[in-house]
Order: structure tokens, then sequence, then C-alpha cells
């Protein structure tokens, strides 16, 4: 029989691999090829770091535009931790099919919506020729 828990980590980062796909494509229907590689790797870091950005809208002090920037982001942003094994599970190493079907479910409707912003946007470009 297959291992459940090392079919369910490729299919996690078989998702990652198709939002960050569905990211790069998003950029370069917008920019040059250098500004592709490092906006790209940001806002998939971002993404990673989603968990934090949600702590930190939480914590008292902040002040209240540093707040919405961080909810902005925390909203526009990838969110990796769909992707990643939750942590009271890493011992067991498997999520119920449900968390794997959700995550795919968000994949796929995330890359929807950047894939329409970026046929939208491709759209509106000019094609020398």
């Amino acid at each position: 029989l297959p291992d459940v828990n090392f079919l369910q980590r490729c299919l996690f980062c078989f998702m990652q691999s198709v939002l960050l796909a569905g990211v790069v494509i998003l950029f370069s229907t917008r920019l040059s090829e250098i500004p592709i590689i490092f906006f790209s790797a940001f806002y998939a870091a971002i993404g990673y770091f989603v968990v934090y950005l949600q702590a930190l809208i939480k914590v008292e002090g902040i002040a209240w535009s540093v707040k919405k920037a961080l909810s902005v982001m925390y909203f526009v942003a990838p969110n990796m931790r769909y992707f990643q094994l939750p942590p009271d599970r890493v011992l067991r190493g498997t999520v119920g099919w449900a968390h794997v079907s959700l995550a795919a479910l968000y994949a796929v409707l995330y890359c929807g919506v950047l894939l329409l912003l970026s046929l939208r946007s491709f759209h509106k470009r000019e094609v020398a020729g």
C-alpha cells in the first residue's frame, strides 16, 4: 500500500507549485523578467508568513494604519498554511482528507482568481508586430 503521509505531502507540494505558477503568470503579464522573480518570491514568502501576520494584527499598541496594512496583506497573500501539515498532526503524519480537499479547493479558487486577473491584464496589453 502507498504511504498516505507521503501522498498527502506530495499533494500539498503540488498545490503550492500550482499556486506559485499562478502568481508568476500574473506578474508576468505586468512586469519584465527580473522584477517577476523578486515580486513572485516576495509574494510567496508573505504567504508563508501569514500566521505571523495574523498574530501581529492582534498585538496591542500597534498603530491602526499598520494593522490595516497587515490585514490587507493577510487577505491578499496566498495562505500557504493550508498546504502544510497542522502542528497537532505532525506526529501522526497524516491529516484528514477533508483538510486536503479544502486545501485543493482553496488552491483552485485562488489560482482561478490569479488567472482571471492575468487574462484581464494581458488583454489590455498591446502586442508588437
